[in-house]
């Protein structure tokens, strides 16, 4: 709060939003979020080579995801950036990223 400049004339405004027990709903009127679902693939785990059928298969289990997650039900003001990675074990990745964070906060 330190760096807003206090002859900037929102200020006061700014600060007053940037206080923590201000809900996120009196600061946007809508929000636009992205999302990152990652998870272990049934079709990436059943396929060797990215012909058409693994297209087919990865298609359909795309669309069935997207189609559970847009189910839900989200406020109006709410827009969601959905990005489905389908990995064949998604807990390869988690490893490797919990090592990199490991190495980021001993610096």
């Amino acid at each position: 709060m330190n760096k807003i400049d206090p002859k900037w004339p929102h200020a006061e405004v700014l600060r007053k939003l940037l206080q923590p027990e201000v809900s996120l709903d009196e600061v946007f009127e809508r929000v636009c979020i992205p999302v990152l679902l990652t998870y272990d693939s049934a079709c990436v785990s059943a396929h060797n080579a990215c012909d058409a059928p693994y297209a087919r298969a990865f298609e359909q289990e795309i669309n069935r995801h997207y189609t559970t997650f847009i189910g839900r039900d989200l406020p109006t003001e709410t827009r969601v950036h959905l990005f489905l990675l389908p990995l064949l074990r998604k807990e390869e990745l988690v490893n490797v990223l919990d090592g990199k964070l490991k190495l980021w906060q001993n610096l």
